[in-house]
């Protein structure tokens, strides 16, 4: 009998692109603070100064110039060379004015990325997938047709217990390895 390939879901920032560490760094030097991104105890707005680095989020050069995470490139190259996986989905929620920056960047960082399996929406509840990677606790909570979520590890989800949780590329390999009846 032949298992079932995976198709697995994975957010873009934070996840696989430096955003929220480089909105940061950019502020501290706009602002001559000195944040790091494990200030960020919340999702979104902090009631701080540290809730300017969310204005960057608006501005398509930041998204086109975000770097990918190191080591983001090979571990979406392992999953792709999995044999329990299908596809890889990469899903982004960028502004409407940074969606064509983003697919470019996508295209350009991750050219093993079918170009048809970028999906770039704010409403992650339309995903369908049997694994998804994210560090939003809310698009995990909306994702209600993906079978299986699992949280990527940031500040600002510490406390969330809700979901399987991953500190990094290693363990979520581990995690798609042991929770599939191929390996």
């Amino acid at each position: 009998m032949q298992n079932k390939k995976l198709t697995i879901a994975l957010d873009c920032d934070d996840v696989l692109f430096d955003c929220n560490e480089e909105a940061v760094k950019m502020l501290n030097k706009a602002y001559g603070t000195h944040y790091s991104k494990t200030d960020i105890k919340t999702w979104g707005y902090t009631g701080s100064l540290l809730d300017e680095r969310i204005c960057f989020f608006e501005d398509p050069g930041f998204v086109s110039n975000q770097k990918l995470l190191p080591g983001a490139k090979e571990f979406v190259q392992q999953l792709l060379s999995m044999d329990a996986v299908k596809d890889i989905v990469l899903v982004t929620a960028v502004l409407p004015q940074c969606a064509s920056a983003r697919y470019q960047s996508i295209i350009r960082l991750l050219p093993e990325i079918n170009p048809d399996n970028v999906v770039i929406t704010c409403n992650k509840s339309c995903i369908q997938a049997d694994i998804m990677l994210d560090d939003g606790v809310h698009n995990l909570d909306s994702a209600v047709h993906i079978k299986n979520r699992v949280l990527f590890d940031q500040p600002w989800n510490a406390k969330e217990d809700r979901y399987f949780r991953v500190k990094n590329y290693e363990e979520f390999i581990h995690y798609v390895q042991s929770n599939n009846p191929m390996f």
